[in-house]
């Protein structure tokens, strides 16, 4: 008897998720991607998607401009 697997597509690319490992949390659920370059390119493109804890905060170095 063969297993159906329910592949679950990538919220950028749509490649099927493989791992957990890479989950957005997001005011609309949780946004599931297949690797690291394609949830930073999410939350890139949507930063009003983002919650508070993911969204840069003033004094951050990496929000220096």
């Amino acid at each position: 008897m063969a297993s159906s697997t329910l592949k679950i597509p990538c919220e950028l690319c749509e490649q099927p998720v493989l791992v957990n490992h890479f989950v957005l949390n997001t005011p609309k659920g949780d946004k599931l991607f297949c690797c690291e370059g394609c949830k930073s390119i999410y939350q890139l493109l949507n930063p009003d998607q983002l919650t508070s804890a993911h969204q840069p905060q003033e004094g951050d170095p990496l929000n220096e401009s």
